[in-house]
């Protein structure tokens, strides 16, 4: 039994060495905009992890950033539409996804319009 929980023990502790090793080997979103500075796709990805730890400003500065990079691409604006929303901002929202929309992703503005969220 002891001889059991020893090697349970051992493959727990490799498998927790391997994640760790794992997240410190992940590249950060910075790493990227260092890399390629003018690639659109590493600005929003560096909103959606401000975005995701309800920094919706800081998102939103770099979703700007990816907007003014590529203003053809409706991701951009429907990442930003998504912190406008967090932050109460119902114009901006709508803004924002009308514009998606323009560039052919409609599906945002159609659900706000039917919850009668934007006109």
């Amino acid at each position: 039994m002891r001889k059991i929980i020893v090697a349970i023990f051992l493959v727990l502790t490799f498998l927790c060495s391997c994640s760790n090793l794992n997240n410190a080997t992940k590249p950060k979103p910075d790493d990227a905009i260092k890399l390629k500075p003018d690639d659109a796709i590493a600005y929003s990805n560096k909103g959606i992890a401000y975005n995701n730890r309800g920094q919706y400003q800081r998102a939103i500065e770099e979703y700007n950033e990816a907007v003014s990079l590529k203003s053809n691409d409706a991701l951009h604006y429907t990442n930003r539409a998504g912190a406008y929303f967090m932050q109460g901002n119902k114009k901006l929202f709508c803004r924002d996804i009308q514009k998606a929309c323009t560039l052919g992703d409609c599906k945002l503005l159609e659900m706000a319009k039917g919850k009668h969220y934007c006109p």
